[in-house]
């Protein structure tokens, strides 16, 4: 697999990633609203969609060691610490990794793979959890067709990322991301709310997720896969474009 060069930069983050201060500050009170959001549900298999350095599989599994937890991340680095915390051996860069060994909770898997071509079959998950990573995606409604067609009918696909208040604050942080090479796309929470409805799914739920920070706090959705195999057609809309004048 080709690496982006956009992710030589969360191979560096990744050493420093779990540093307390930063997860108490960022990520931990993001990975608290999903798990309070989950419940007492147990689903049988989970797809962490950006795990970084796998902090959210390793309370998943604390939950449920039966179930089956798969991370998935482009960053050979930040699956690199992922798997060494979950106990397993060196990781491969490229490769799946089985994380843990023996009799004991079932092991995690950390794949390496872009968000837009994931290696799994159709209706493999129960659930997808998709956090701090949704706003980073170049193509928003290609990663939500690969999540539609990965879970199972009735599946949930939470997604808790930053998330602006005005379509303008969101073209306001896309036009300055760009300049750094890396456009971040936090659209706001009913232009997501749409693009969810239109790509095959019914959403349940959406919140902000108060923590520390100057950015917009990051919204949490949960939605339910419809029933159907077929994947819908994409409004204009759901894409972030807008009709042509005529």
């Amino acid at each position: 697999m080709t690496v982006p060069a956009e992710s030589i930069f969360f191979d560096l983050w990744s050493a420093s990633y779990d540093r307390a201060g930063l997860q108490e500050a960022t990520n931990r009170p993001v990975h608290d609203a999903v798990l309070e959001r989950l419940g007492d549900a147990r689903p049988r298999s989970v797809l962490d969609l950006g795990c970084g350095t796998g902090q959210l599989c390793e309370r998943l599994r604390a939950l449920d060691a039966d179930s089956r937890i798969v991370g998935v991340d482009l960053s050979d680095g930040a699956l690199l610490h992922a798997s060494g915390r979950s106990g397993g051996d060196d990781a491969t860069p490229g490769d799946d990794v089985a994380a843990g060994a023996g009799a004991g909770p079932r092991p995690i898997e950390f794949v390496r793979a872009d968000a837009q071509d994931l290696p799994f079959d159709d209706g493999a998950f129960d659930l997808v959890i998709c956090t701090q990573s949704f706003h980073l995606y170049a193509d928003q409604v290609g990663a939500v067709a690969q999540v539609h067609a990965l879970l199972a009918p009735g599946g949930r696909f939470m997604i808790a990322s930053v998330a602006t208040v005005t379509g303008f604050g969101d073209d306001a942080i896309r036009r300055a991301t760009a300049l750094a090479g890396r456009p971040v796309k936090a659209i706001p929470k009913r232009r997501l709310r749409t693009l969810l409805d239109d790509g095959g799914f019914d959403v349940e739920h959406q919140g902000r997720i108060p923590r520390l920070g100057l950015v917009p706090w990051p919204v949490l959705t949960d939605a339910t896969r419809r029933g159907s195999r077929a994947r819908p057609a994409v409004s204009s809309a759901a894409r972030g474009t807008r009709p042509r004048r005529r």
